[in-house]
């Protein structure tokens, strides 16, 4: 990956995406906690991140549409954190959708976060073996 990143010459764009969410305090703590908790399931949010970033910039998408979807794929999970171990391990294994509607909820009480951002986080579950799911 970090040589197709290279070759991409893309850093500009990547630095983009990430500062959207970065102007958003709240999401920067959410994340902070679920890589630390969540080492592996992070480093996956990371790799479906980067991999959204990539077909949506190869499409042509919009910077938004980019931003947006970076974002949402960075944090389809993080409702992990407001939930036991016990029931966790049942969400991600049992209903994912359940786990993807929690994340959904704690997303929604970030202040001024765009609402396309819930909406895709929400579609994420759609395409389930994207996430590792299944």
């Amino acid at each position: 990956l970090d040589q197709l990143h290279r070759y991409l010459n893309a850093n500009d764009d990547l630095q983009d995406v990430c500062a959207y969410y970065s102007q958003f305090p709240i999401l920067v703590q959410l994340l902070t906690v679920f890589a630390d908790l969540h080492e592996d399931r992070f480093n996956r949010a990371l790799l479906l991140a980067w991999g959204s970033w990539f077909i949506s910039r190869a499409s042509g998408e919009s910077q938004i549409k980019r931003r947006v979807l970076f974002t949402a794929c960075m944090f389809h999970e993080v409702g992990l954190l407001f939930v036991t171990d016990q029931q966790a391990e049942r969400y991600t294994k049992e209903n994912q959708e359940r786990l993807v509607l929690i994340s959904s909820h704690a997303l929604r009480k970030v202040p001024n976060l765009p609402d396309g951002v819930v909406k895709a986080v929400i579609g994420i579950n759609r395409y389930p073996v994207s996430t590792g799911f299944m």
